[in-house]
């Protein structure tokens, strides 16, 4: 588990806790909400479900798992270099990941639609033709209109989603602390948190199921998707889908060179 407990107690070993909070990466955890306070909104572009719930209608603009794809006169849905149409998997509302992290690490005023190959479920390894099974596409929030689902497309039910800021320290797979735990195993246990599944997140440290599976050393995992019972979505036993970007290219807001890896128990 690589979500950070609430802090250090009488029994854990100081020392250890500065040493791995080193480490520590901040994130955004995203859970099902019932559109946490919008889902009258006008300026989001739907009415979400019965109160309570976490259903929301498909043109939704917050942020939320599945649904139909928002799009602008530009867009052209994703598909593999066979030409078949991948699926929305999340749609990321900027603004409301910038407000949860507190600070702005993702374009301001626009939306990114994660997409994947749902059907095939390419990408189990980091090889040089799984890019086309993983897409990431941005839109301006302002002006984001549903627009039609290829035939043959899996798609999932619209829930809206709510961030909350959590700091993320490295798996026990992680180079960084793996010094850490050879040397004190039971006092590492101890330090970190648990955190019940699923664990949709963006940024941090990812939550490896195998080893770690990084496409290239230095690569920042840009979201983190598990299996969810809600939406329907299970990545091969139980598994989670990973969306990798390089720093410069966040920095630089491109996008386009996302790619991606899955993993499973």
């Amino acid at each position: 588990m690589t979500e950070v407990r609430d802090g250090v107690d009488g029994d854990d070993d100081e020392a250890l806790w500065a040493a791995v909070m080193a480490h520590a990466l901040p994130s955004v955890r995203l859970t099902h909400s019932p559109a946490h306070g919008l889902e009258c909104s006008p300026a989001h572009g739907s009415v979400c479900g019965p109160a309570g719930g976490s259903a929301c209608g498909e043109g939704f603009r917050g942020t939320r798992l599945g649904g139909v794809a928002l799009g602008d006169e530009w867009f052209v849905w994703p598909r593999t270099d066979g030409g078949r149409a991948l699926s929305l998997i999340v749609q990321l509302d900027c603004d409301e990941v910038n407000e949860a992290l507190g600070l702005d690490a993702l374009p301001v005023g626009v939306l990114l639609a994660f997409f994947y190959d749902a059907v095939e479920m390419g990408g189990w390894e980091n090889d040089p033709s799984d890019p086309q099974w993983w897409r990431v596409v941005m839109v301006d929030a302002g002006t984001a209109v549903p627009v039609a689902t290829p035939e043959g497309v899996a798609t999932f039910p619209a829930v809206a989603c709510a961030g909350r800021r959590v700091l993320t320290i490295p798996d026990e797979s992680e180079a960084v602390v793996q010094p850490l735990w050879e040397r004190q195993p039971a006092g590492m246990d101890a330090l970190y948190g648990r955190a019940e599944a699923p664990m949709h997140r963006v940024f941090g440290w990812p939550e490896f199921i195998q080893d770690p599976a990084r496409p290239d050393d230095g690569d920042w995992v840009l979201l983190q998707v598990d299996s969810d019972g809600v939406t329907g979505w299970m990545w091969g036993d139980v598994g989670r889908l990973y969306y990798w970007i390089r720093r410069q290219d966040l920095v630089a807001g491109e996008f386009g060179r996302v790619r991606g890896v899955v993993q499973c128990h």
